[in-house]
């Protein structure tokens, strides 16, 4: 199969590997790897593949990647928002108070639109408890508007990872179950984040990880051409 541009490269090679294609690790999604790699390469400015490089390398337990982009400064100021909250994220998924009080320095010299929830996410990871607001905030991001539901489905996984960073499961598994009536298909993410293995044992999760892992499968089909 041969993709025209970076950005129809990186949409293919993240729906093989955030589906779960072949098993959740890079090893055995290495097609993935390759794609997104040449994308990144081809237009550096798609900064979506060097993301999903550094999730997919941190759901396998590489932290490399991560640590190397911690003091590295958005390409441009068009990828500030898309840079600091994955930052802001894995840096939760790692649970790396001091990663965090880099990122929040390099945050607080800048303005962009999502600035406030990505301090909200760091502060959280330094202190350990959610701010005060964020919690309504994360009830307003995963409001569902129209028809679309991406978005409010993704913010569902980001409140289900912050609950569950601080210990309240029974919420974050609330997330994960609302996520799953949007239409979820990230099954890696169910089975690699860090957050959710205190979770994973539960009949609620597994439930939750099986009805994903169907529409995973059903969606890998189609983008493997064996449903026309």
């Amino acid at each position: 199969m041969r993709w025209v541009t970076p950005v129809q490269s990186v949409a293919v090679a993240s729906d093989i590997f955030f589906a779960g294609s072949k098993g959740a690790n890079l090893t055995s999604c290495g097609a993935s790897e390759i794609v997104l790699s040449a994308a990144a390469a081809l237009e550096p400015s798609v900064d979506f593949s060097s993301g999903d490089l550094l999730r997919g390398r941190a759901f396998i337990g590489d932290w490399s990647a991560y640590e190397a982009s911690v003091e590295r400064e958005p390409k441009n100021e068009a990828q500030t928002n898309l840079h600091f909250f994955l930052m802001a994220r894995l840096a939760t998924w790692r649970r790396d108070r001091p990663g965090a009080a880099a990122l929040r320095r390099h945050v607080e010299r800048r303005d962009f639109p999502l600035r406030g929830e990505v301090l909200g996410m760091l502060e959280m990871v330094e202190t350990g408890t959610l701010p005060a607001g964020t919690e309504a905030t994360l009830v307003q991001w995963g409001r569902v508007v129209g028809r679309a539901k991406r978005r409010p489905m993704f913010l569902r996984q980001i409140a289900a990872e912050m609950l569950a960073f601080v210990g309240r499961d029974d919420s974050a598994l609330h997330m994960t179950v609302e996520a799953d009536a949007l239409g979820l298909i990230d099954v890696t993410w169910m089975d690699r984040c860090p957050l959710f293995a205190s979770m994973r044992s539960s009949p609620e999760f597994v439930a939750v990880r099986d009805r994903v892992a169907t529409r995973a499968r059903d969606a890998m089909d189609v983008l493997e051409g064996r449903v026309e």
